[in-house]
């Protein structure tokens, strides 16, 4: 039952947005799903050398504005964010 769920979830995802993208955890995860054939972009706060080497070598598209429209929902299928930005 669970393995006809995983494949179903897997055929269902398209694109994954992370919150946080920048953080060693979510840009490890966000390079698993782009190594896999996902569609994945982001958002950080702050420009650093690991998301600009994202965005450079990776082609991952990363957004560091602070406003909900900056956030494209139109090809959105799964929203990952992690425990440091819960206030």
């Amino acid at each position: 039952m669970f393995e006809n769920s995983m494949v179903e979830l897997e055929q269902t995802i398209k694109n994954v947005y992370f919150l946080g993208i920048g953080g060693i955890g979510m840009s490890a995860l966000a390079r698993y799903f782009k190594a896999k054939g996902y569609k994945v972009a982001g958002y950080d706060r702050t420009l650093s050398a690991l998301t600009q080497k994202m965005q450079a070598e990776e082609e991952i598209r990363i957004n560091y504005i602070d406003e909900e429209e900056a956030v494209s929902y139109t090809h959105l299928t799964l929203g990952i964010t992690g425990n440091g930005l819960i206030s």
